[in-house]
């Protein structure tokens, strides 16, 4: 099955769970490497996560040399709510598939962590300002 393929079965059955529960924010694609060594993976691998904002598709990209795998979710369930809060559309939000990457794909957002001191929402709260801004 390909990853197209994969992400499309789980948008399915993601709506169709969700139906009559909590809806869900984000599934996560997890790839196990259960070997004794640790993983060398290049600077530029990272998690992305599809997401429609204002009515366009942008793949926001969290890069493992900035945070890890649990940063990197926290991060995009946070910016999902704010989307999720800030459009308020009426219709169901979507599901969010984060998987990773070996690169940023074209016309990725970079996420990076937040400057000390400053909150993840609003972080995600000015990041979410700067995609809209950067359309026009």
């Amino acid at each position: 099955m390909s990853v197209k393929t994969l992400r499309a079965e789980i948008k399915r059955i993601a709506e169709k769970v969700g139906a009559n529960e909590e809806m869900i924010l984000l599934i996560v694609l997890v790839v196990a490497n259960c070997s004794k060594t640790p993983m060398n993976l290049p600077e530029k691998v990272g998690h992305v996560v599809d997401y429609r904002i204002a009515g366009v598709s942008v793949p926001l990209y969290f890069p493992f040399c900035e945070m890890n795998s649990a940063e990197a979710e926290e991060m995009a369930k946070a910016m999902i709510a704010h989307v999720i809060n800030a459009e308020r559309t009426g219709y169901r939000p979507q599901v969010g598939v984060m998987d990773m990457r070996t690169f940023a794909p074209p016309g990725a957002w970079v996420l990076r962590k937040p400057a000390d001191g400053m909150s993840l929402p609003a972080y995600v709260a000015e990041q979410y300002l700067m995609i809209l801004g950067s359309r026009e």
